[in-house]
This record gives C-alpha cells, structure tokens and sequence, in this order.
C-alpha cells in the first residue's frame, strides 16, 4: 500500500516502476520478516554512520580557505593543537582558534647549574623536531615538549586579557615563556602520574613576552606520543574563551534539559501508574543520561567545580546508567537470552562500582593500570553493543515487538552503531597511522560528537516513548478527573438530597427542633414544627420568652439555669439539663420538651438542642383510653359477677325509688338522717366504682359533697339562721339517670337485652367480637390476653356438644341397613372448645359412624352365629386435659381383615406387596386412612368411593392431631383421636 500511494505522487518511483524485477525484489524482503528488515536498517544506519565519520575526517583534512591547494598540507591537529606552523603570520589567527605548535621533543629536557631546562635556552632551538611528528613505531615516553609562537597583530602586542584555554587538562604540565616558569599544572613528579579530572583550565598571558617561544612540557605515564598528551589549547581573550565553552555545551546543554523532561515526565507517570515498571526504568535511564550531560558540560567550571567528583562517579554512573537501559531493554523487548542481557548488565554495573571503589581507595593502583582499565572498558561497551544489536535482531525475528521497544531501538539503534564500528576504526587508525588520513585524537573528537549527536538524535523517539505515556497517563487522568467530577457532582447531590431529606424528615417528624447560644437566641436553623406551634418566626428570640411569655419569674428562673448550662462541666451539664421542666403549655397547646446539649469546636462554643413535642393530642388520647379502659372493665365484670352485678344494680334501684325518699321522710332527727344517708352513699359510690360505673359513683360522689355542705351548713351557720332541711338541701336527686348512663354503655356494648335476664347474661355475638378486638386495642398486651380468654370462654362450648347429632343419626342408619345397636351414649366431653376450631373435625367424624355401622357391625344373624349378642354396641368417649382430647369410637363387630386390606391396596395401586409385607400391622390397618381406599367392589349410598376416611385424615391434619386403630376379633375395632387443645 504504501508503495503504490508514494508512486502515485512522486514522478521519480513512477519511472522506477519499469525495473518491475528489482522492485518485486525488494518488495519481497521488506514484506519478509521483521528481523530481515532489522538487519537492513542496520546496514543502512552503518553506510549512514560510516559516511558522517568520512565526511568529517575529510573536513579536518582540507586545507583551510586561504592556502593554495598546492601549498604542502598544514599537517596533522592532536585535538586543536595544529602540528604545522604557517611559513608567515601577517595577522593573528582567528580568535578563539586553536594554537599553532611548530616543534616538537620526545623526553625531558636536562637542567643547567641555575635550574634552568637548558631546551628553553636559544642555543638549543636547532635540535627541535619540526611538526609534524613522522609515522614511525610508537615510542613509550614519559616526557614531551612542545613549543610555538603566540601569535600578534599588527601592533605587536597580545590580545587584551589574554589566556590559553586548555581545554581537557587530563595530564600535568607545565607552561614556559622563553626560559621563564609560568604555570604548572598537577605534580609532575617523575615516576608518578596523579589522577587529574579533565576539565578546562584557564591560563593567563600577561607574563609572557611576544617575541620569546612559549613551552608546553607534557608529563603522562598513562599512554604513547601517538595517543596524545593534551588536548585543544585555545588563545584569545577569557571572554572569548568562555563564550567558546559555553557555545560548545548548548548541543550537550539541550541534551540534558530533553533528558531531563522526559526522565521527570516518566517518573510522574510512573507515580501514577505503578504497575508499569518500565516507566520507571527508562525514567532513571533518562535521569541518569541527564547527569552524564551535566558532567559534560565545561562552562560550569565557572560556577562550581564538579570534575573531581566527575572523576571518581562517571564509571559508577556509567555502569548505572547501561545497567537500567538493560533492565529497559529486557521489559519492553523480551528479547531472546533475556538471563545474558542482565547478566552483562549486572557485570558492566559492578564494573563501574570496583572502578569507582579503586580509584577512591587505591588511585596509585588504578594509575598504574589505567590503561588496560579504560582499554578493557572500551572493549567491553563494543561487546555490549555489538551483543545487543544481534538480540535486537534475533528478538525481532522471533516474535512480535511492542511499539516502545520500536521507538527505542530506532533511537538508539544509531548509538550503538557508532559505538561498534568507532572503537575498532580508533583502534585501526592508532596502529596503522600512515594509512590514516586523520590523526587519532582528531578521529577521536569526531568520534565523540558522533556520539554526542547520535544521542541527541535518540532523544527524539525518547520523547516519542515519553509523549506517548505522556498521552496515555493525560487520557487516564482526564478520565479520571472526569469520573472525580462525575463523583463530586453525585455526591455533592446526594448530600443536598441527604441535606433536604433530613429537613423533610424533621420538618414531618412531628416535632420541634431547635437550638440556642450562649445568649439564648434561638438560631436561624429550626424545623417547620416550631412555627407551628409558636405560630411566628422564632430566629433571633430569646427561648425563655417564647416558653413563658406572660411568666417574667419563670423566665428569670428558666435563664438562670440555662445560662449555668454554658458554664458548667459535661457531668454538671447533664444534671442541669434534667432539672428543667419537661412539659409546658405554648398557646393552649401542651408540649413536652426534652434538651440536649451540642458541642461546638470549644467548650464555650457549644449550643443547646431542644425538642419540642405537641403531646395536647396524646393526653385527650390517654384520658379517652382511661375511660375506655374503664368501660372494659366495666363490661367484664358485669359479665364475669353478673349475679353481684344485678344484686347492686337492683338494690341501688330500689333505694333510688324509695329508700331515699322513706329515709327523708322518717320521723328522726336531720344529723341522723344524715349521718345513715351519708353511709348509704359512700357504700354504694365505693361499689359502683369497685365495678367502674363512673357516672354513678361520680353522681354519687357530687352528693356526698353535697351532704358534707350540709352538714357544715349546720354546724358553722350562726345561731340566729336556721338551716334547711336535709331533704330541702338535696332537692331532686337523679340518682336513677346516673345509673341508667352507665347501663346505656352496657347495653351498647352486650346488647339491650344484657341485664333483662336474671342470672342468664346474652350478649349478641358481634357486639362480643367487637368488644373483643376493642380490648386488644386499648389494653396491654398481657392485659388484654386475660380479658379476651375470658370473654372467648363465653362463646366456648363442650365438646360433646359437637357430637350431640351422632347418637340420633347412628341409630337411624343402623336402622335402614338391618343392624341392631344399643342407644349410643356419649362419655365424658365437659371441657370447652372452641367450636370455630373443631367443627369441621367433629362434622368428618360421620364417616367414621357409617363405617362403624356398614363394615363394623354385623347383622343380628352373624352375630348370633359366631356367639355374640344381636345388638351391637358402638362407644363415644371424649376426655382429656390442658393439653389434648382424645376420642375413642368403638364397636364391638367384627375384626378388620388384614388380606382384604392387602388385595385392595394393591388392586388400588396404593403400595407394592413387598411395601405392605414390610409394614406393621397399625401400619397395614391405617391404609384405609389413604385417599381411594375401599373394600366395597359397588358403590353404594354409604360407602364404595374411598373418600370418607380420607377426608377425615384431612381434617385431623389440619389440627395436627394423630389417630391410632385397635382391631380384634374378640373386642372389635377401636379409633383412637388426639386432638390438641386449640384456643
């Protein structure tokens, strides 16, 4: 696809379509296998890193604008140190430019008397050696001078400040003007090479005369005149000169400040998502190429001296650092030989730890193999990389790789290139240099800003990779700010929702809720019952003026205790609050009030909840309940001590239409007339109320009052006034209306015919189901359980009042059928049932009386024949006691026949032989109780269709009693019921 779409627009692949067979070609291998397209980007990455390395050796070859071509060759630079000096230097060279060297000594240069390098002195200048150096066998040296002319200008003097910049000081050395010290740097001591950082150092020229050469003496143990003694040295002003260093770190300065994002970028993802390791593996690897930057970095030797601790932390951050881009590598590519990547990684890591411990512990030691220390590093980094490049390739070509692991193999993919060809080129190029067109510290710096632009090259897909997690971490986080708002948003709803609900709630519970302060200001907060019930708004009033509003000494005593309230501990507090009064009268209404007190965030601060209930209803309730309950009890023992009931009643009659009247009109003193009257009254008040006729016994009670104002009429009034009669005094006593209010309540409860019977109460029954659900109603629990057992016994009945049809009814049937019985008589049956609850029982049980006559009972023919006597007997007894009733119905017939009761269970399917072979024999007899159980063939007017047994098994179920049969040939067939005693 992508073919065909570039050949569409582009003129160039349309005419490259006519080599059909190389294009076919080449389309086949790119559409072959991953790792065939690996190898071929590799190559095509190693063309690219072998033609960047070409192009910039062919640039420091060429001669500078200026020289002839023909002109010989200005010779070879050992990093910025030109070899060749120019045969004229009609100006200075550019500034900032490297410095010329024109001759060269291998070895140290002899002392004079006077201590002075006799190679300094003018006489000696003929034996120098002429740049540049010839190739030839390396020569081991520990000692090499060089020497140049400082360039002038027209005037003939230096550059205003001037310095030489020297701008990797790995080595010691010293600096001669003429035969005059100027500066040494290190220890120079013959033998011994101190460990140096290689960092820039500055040296000022206002010592050194222009027309004297200037000396540089080299002192290093650590490698050959060919490898290279120093590094560039620059001439110009400082601030030309640091101006230099600082252009030259931008490339390494935006290198770090990338790193440095996208390690900061990784982290915080990696905060976020912890269940992605590689985050935080290519987080570090990033941060830790960020320090490598920063210990690049040369300019900051003008703000702080980071080269010594550069010098003991780069092979331990080094080995940091290639160990985490292991750990990276192994995640995100699963490459094959996963356990030998760590493992390389693993050994690199401790590598750089031992390097970093020697050189802190033993830096005499590490001086003395530093070279084949760094040589076996180089090797080692060729290896890793070399290592890593075939697993890319054999991890490509074995499975699919993830799209990170895409991203930085292509990143670093040139890294590695130009590390695995760079080291052996160097390695060519310092054996064989008279095949080299460049000189091995020229090759080098184009080696190092290879690499240095090959990293800055990766750090574009590094910030694919972090822009990338970047964006997956931004959609994660947008949606989880989305579900946090959508959560906010519900939940601010719901505590609105549970906000009003709470209102609701108190605004409809049907009581008053508010609170005050320390000043008894009543806050704006309250329910829609206070305004109910104050009938106003009560934010900002005082409490007590609201409660006693006509009352100012209840209000000074109410706020006096309140106001201890806010002063007093949490102990005191509560016994306070339980002294103030717990009901009230608020406009008419009767209210109860109940205090709580609420902290606030101080003691001081707290406020003091009350809840305001209207009970005005609830007590006209309980005075009607009391009343009610009055009434019950009443009725109940009108109906219980009925025969006392009516004794009291008549007799009160009677004393109403003619007692009172004779005692009046009896000839006797008034204070005895008053003294008989007054106990007359006071018995019947006291039994009246004993029976709770409260209309009478407070009638009564009125006109005991009345006698006792008589009484004290007499006794106080002055002698000169003489006061009525006894019979004047009371006038028309109503005694019989009082008495006929209370048996209005009777009759409207019992019925008008309640009381018109002597000893026989008759109440209807639904004015009794009434009275009974009346009583559970008002009366507690416990209460209302007594009364209502002994209002039910009333409706009970005797349980042989259930089977009074039964004798009648046998007696008849055995009749029709031929058969003779005794006159049925009906044992025991006295105790009281509940006929609701047994009736449809005891109506069942005819089946059990026509199957007593139709298969029990013989005819008086049989029955003569095998001995017995003509007449039948068939029993009924019923007894029991608080917990069950047992009936037994039994005739004296013939025995039930246990084959006729197999042949037919088996015939009806009821069970299988071996099943009834298996049974008892009260097992066997008690099939008959089975729905279709016959032992008639013919149906008939009594029997024959297998239901009537059954139907009395059903019955019986239902009142969870049990039945047992008892048959023999000398005593008949018995049925045994248990029933529970059911209320």
């Amino acid at each position: 696809m992508t073919n065909v779409t570039i050949a569409k627009h582009s003129p160039s692949i349309r005419r490259w379509r006519g080599t059909s067979k190389v294009r076919g070609g080449l389309q086949a291998v790119w559409a072959g296998k991953a790792w065939i397209r690996y190898i071929a980007v590799i190559l095509v990455a190693t063309l690219l890193a072998c033609w960047l390395t070409g192009c910039a050796a062919w640039a420091q070859s060429t001669p500078p604008p200026g020289i002839p071509p023909d002109a010989p060759p200005p010779g070879p630079r050992v990093q910025g140190l030109m070899t060749e000096p120019p045969v004229d230097m009609p100006s200075p060279p550019p500034k900032g430019s490297g410095l010329p060297l024109m001759q060269y000594r291998l070895g140290d240069s002899p002392m004079d008397e006077a201590g002075m390098f006799a190679w300094t002195k003018p006489e000696a200048m003929k034996d120098w050696n002429r740049m540049p150096m010839p190739p030839g066998p390396k020569v081991a040296t520990e000692y090499a001078w060089f020497m140049t002319m400082i360039p002038v200008g027209p005037t003939g003097k230096l550059e205003n400040d001037p310095y030489m910049l020297f701008k990797n000081a790995q080595y010691e050395f010293e600096v001669y003007s003429g035969s005059d010290f100027l500066f040494r740097y290190g220890q120079m001591q013959e033998g011994e090479t101190t460990s140096l950082p290689n960092k820039p150092v500055f040296l000022s020229l206002e010592g050194h005369s222009p027309d004297k050469p200037l000396f540089i003496r080299l002192h290093s143990q650590r490698d050959s005149v060919i490898a290279g003694k120093i590094g560039p040295v620059l001439y110009g002003s400082q601030a030309e000169l640091k101006l230099d260093l600082i252009k030259e770190d931008v490339l390494n300065g935006l290198s770090l400040f990338i790193f440095f994002i996208i390690g900061l970028v990784c982290l915080l993802m990696y905060f976020i998502h912890r269940d992605i390791p590689a985050n935080l593996y290519f987080a570090l690897f990033s941060l830790a190429l960020c320090c490598n930057q920063l210990f690049s970095l040369r300019s900051l030797v003008f703000f702080w001296d980071i080269y010594s601790l550069r010098m003991y932390t780069e092979d331990l951050l080094h080995g940091v650092t290639l160990y985490l881009a292991i750990l990276y590598f192994i995640h995100v590519l699963k490459p094959v030989f996963e356990s030998l990547i760590h493992g390389t990684g693993l050994v690199l890591l401790a590598a750089g730890v031992v390097i970093t411990i020697v050189r802190l512990l033993s830096p005499v030691t590490f001086e003395k193999y530093s070279g084949g220390i760094a040589a076996a590093t180089n090797m080692g980094f060729f290896l890793l990389c070399t290592l890593c490049l075939t697993i890319i390739a054999l991890s490509f070509r074995r499975q699919q790789v993830i799209n990170d692991a895409k991203w930085f193999i292509a990143g670093f993919s040139l890294y590695l290139i130009i590390n695995m060809i760079g080291y052996p080129l160097r390695l060519f190029i310092e054996r064989n240099m008279e095949f080299a067109k460049i000189a091995p510290l020229e090759f080098i710096q184009v080696l190092n800003n290879s690499l240095d632009y090959s990293l800055l090259f990766s750090t574009f897909f590094f910030g694919i990779i972090s822009f990338k997690r970047y964006a997956e971490v931004y959609r994660a986080t947008r949606n989880y700010n989305r579900q946090l708002a959508s959560w906010n948003q519900t939940l601010e709803w719901k505590v609105k929702e549970r906000t009003q609900a709470i209102q609701n709630l108190l605004d409809h519970a049907g009581q008053g809720f508010l609170t005050f302060n320390e000043q008894l200001i009543v806050q704006a907060e309250y329910s829609i019952e206070c305004h109910r019930l104050f009938q106003k708004d009560i934010s900002g009033l005082r409490y007590v003026d609201l409660l006693y509003p006509n009352d100012a000494a209840e209000q000074a005593l109410c706020g006096e205790i309140l106001d201890s309230v806010f002063q007093e501990d949490e102990l005191r507090r509560d016994v306070i609050l339980s002294l103030l009064t717990e009901e009230a009268e608020v406009l008419g209404k009767r209210v109860a009030l109940q205090y709580k007190w609420i902290p606030g965030l101080e003691a001081s601060c707290g406020s003091v909840l009350v809840i305001i209930t209207d009970i005005t209803a609830r007590i006209q309730l309980e005075t009607q309940m009391v009343q009610e309950k009055q009434v019950l009890q009443m009725v109940v023992w009108a109906t219980k001590h009925y025969r006392d009931f009516k004794n009291i009643v008549e007799e009160f009659r009677t004393f109403a239409l003619e007692g009172l009247n004779e005692l009046l009109c009896r000839e006797i003193p008034e204070e005895i007339k008053w003294a008989e009257l007054s106990g007359i009254v006071h018995t019947f008040k006291g039994n009246f109320a004993q029976i709770d006729f409260m209309n009478t016994a407070e009638g009564l009670h009125r006109l005991e009052s009345q006698l006792t104002g008589w009484i004290d009429a007499v006794n106080y009034t002055a002698k000169s006034l003489t006061p009525c009669s006894l019979k004047e005094w009371l006038g028309d006593a109503r005694l019989l209306e009082w008495l006929e209010k209370d048996l209005r309540i009777l009759r409207d409860i019992l019925g008008d015919r309640f009381d018109s019977e002597n000893e026989v109460v008759s109440i209807e029954l639904d004015r009794l189901r009434h009275f009974e659900r009346l009583v559970q109603t008002i009366l507690p629990e416990q209460e209302a359980r007594i009364i209502i057992m002994e209002l039910q016994k009333l409706q009970y009945r005797r349980f042989s009042e259930l089977l009074d049809t039964y004798p009648e009814y046998t007696a008849k049937l055995a009749e029709r059928t031929g058969k003779e019985i005794y006159p049925i008589r009906i044992i025991g049956g006295d105790m009281l049932v509940n006929p609701d609850r047994y009736a449809a029982f005891a109506r069942t049980l005819i089946h059990v009386f026509r199957n007593m006559i139709d298969h029990g009972i013989e005819t008086p023919e049989e029955r003569a024949s095998v001995g017995k006597e003509r007449r039948g007997t068939i029993g009924c007894a019923v007894s029991g006691n608080e917990q069950q009733i047992q009936i037994r119905l039994s005739n004296n017939g013939r025995e039930m026949n246990l084959m006729e009761i197999k042949n037919h269970a088996l015939d009806k399917e009821i069970c299988t032989e071996i099943e009834f072979n298996a049974m008892t024999t009260e097992e066997q007899l008690m099939l008959i109780f089975r729905e279709r159980f016959t032992t008639r063939n013919t149906i008939s007017e009594l029997s024959g269709r297998g239901i009537g047994l059954s139907a009395v098994r059903e019955a019986l179920d239902q009142l969870k009693g049990t039945v047992r049969i008892e048959s023999s040939a000398e005593h008949g067939t018995s049925f045994l019921f248990e029933l529970p005693q059911l209320d």
